[in-house]
């Protein structure tokens, strides 16, 4: 009892020396409990630029500037990968109105403009004619969604649509189209047209033909007179038509939006995986300049910040025993006089070891108090854990110092060595 009157009395005798170490402990507590906050930040940061900055993807042709021919498992792969936010997907035919073409071959073949009108329909259906010459300035587009095309998307504004119809037919299949408002065909009327897939040594020859016949759903505000015919269809309705594989039926434009900027590394492995890197026919090209430039700094900062923050608690753990060590260095006298009234060794390293756990709560109690005072800090300020953590690093600190200073000689101290 006596040697804890003693040891209270002592304390008392270095408040000073005390309340710093409390005031250390206090501001340690204040800058541990704040620092979390800091990493949010950073965090936050980081989130936020990966939501407002997109990645962009897109097929380029790998053997020349001609638009590439895309294979279809391609596309159906991406869409299906999970990666993609959404995507804009075009294919396009060589096409011309059936009535076109059956004009065209009255004016150039005797023979034929001597047959009845359904002779001549029917013969140019059952009996292809090499060298029709459809014109290559007249397309069928299938589309994805409207803004899939730059040229549809502008035009979109002029569209008259049936009732019932809107931009929305692009997500389905149904056989429908938007033709050119003075080509000569009404809402609701169909329409049969020639497609066709052209050689490539000889632009006015087919490798390949289709009849499509389909419902004009919607009118656009380009002049047919004044331009090449354009018309819009359902990509999916192109495809259905196009099933055959001799048709090699592929897109002609396809990109995309990620729809996390955070897998934008995981989608590159799987652009690898897929082998579209070896493809000698197209490639992807993927625009992540903007991110990169961005996120790299706010990944290096978030990543130091929470580098940094175990070793702030090694820091605590430091100042317990350098704080300790300072304090009681030169206290060897009291412990001796400890020891003359009766006290053990043990007994007086516990009773140090205390009186640094009681200095080190109220340096925390203050700390706290401080952080009710501190505005704008993070609501989630008060972490038990983290408290918890600190004054155990602090007194793991302060023990390892009381080794070093409790130990006394009473001999050499009774001598005056001491």
């Amino acid at each position: 009892m006596a040697g804890l009157k003693l040891s209270l009395k002592m304390e008392f005798r270095r408040w000073a020396s005390n309340l710093l170490t409390a005031l250390f402990l206090a501001a340690a507590t204040v800058f541990l409990l704040l620092y979390p906050g800091f990493i949010q930040r950073a965090e936050a940061e980081l989130d936020a630029a990966y939501s407002a900055i997109d990645v962009s993807g897109w097929f380029i042709s790998a053997v020349g500037y001609e638009d590439p021919e895309i294979p279809l498992a391609f596309y159906d792969v991406l869409e299906d990968s999970g990666f993609i936010q959404n995507s804009n997907a075009v294919s396009y035919v060589s096409m011309a109105p059936l009535s076109s073409a059956v004009e065209n071959l009255r004016n150039t073949d005797e023979n034929f403009a001597a047959l009845t009108l359904a002779e001549q329909y029917a013969k140019i259906k059952t009996k292809p004619i090499i060298n029709l010459a459809l014109s290559t300035g007249d397309r069928l587009y299938g589309l994805n969604h409207a803004d899939a095309d730059a040229r549809f998307s502008h035009l979109l504004d002029t569209v008259e649509w049936l009732d019932g119809y809107s931009a929305d037919m692009f997500a389905g299949s149904e056989a429908v189209c938007v033709y050119p408002v003075d080509a000569g065909v009404a809402l609701g009327d169909e329409v049969e047209l020639i497609v066709r897939r052209a050689n490539p040594r000889d632009i006015w020859s087919d490798v390949k033909r289709e009849y499509m016949t389909f419902k004009v759903v919607g009118l656009h505000g380009m002049r047919a007179n004044a331009s090449p015919h354009y018309v819009y269809c359902p990509l999916s309705a192109m495809r259905e038509a196009f099933s055959d594989p001799s048709w090699c039926f592929s897109l002609r434009s396809f990109s995309f939006t990620l729809k996390d900027s955070r897998t934008l590394n995981g989608f590159k492995q799987f652009l690898v995986e897929l082998g579209l890197h070896e493809n000698e026919a197209v490639r992807v090209s993927i625009d992540d300049r903007i991110l990169t430039g961005t996120i790299s700094p706010l990944q290096k900062n978030a990543a130091l910040l929470r580098g940094l923050h175990p070793f702030f608690y090694g820091i605590v753990a430091l100042m317990g025993f350098f704080l300790c060590f300072l304090t009681t260095r030169r206290r060897g006298r009291e412990y001796g006089i400890m020891r003359m009234l009766g006290e053990s060794g043990r007994s007086v390293a516990v009773k140090s070891v205390v009186e640094q756990v009681l200095l080190c709560c109220f340096g925390l109690l203050l700390g706290i108090t401080t952080m009710l005072l501190i505005p704008g800090k993070q609501s989630d300020w008060m972490n038990p854990a983290a408290v918890a953590l600190i004054m155990g690093c602090y007194c793991l600190g302060a023990f390892f110092a009381m080794l070093f200073t409790v130990r006394v000689n009473i001999t050499s101290l009774l001598q005056g060595k001491e």
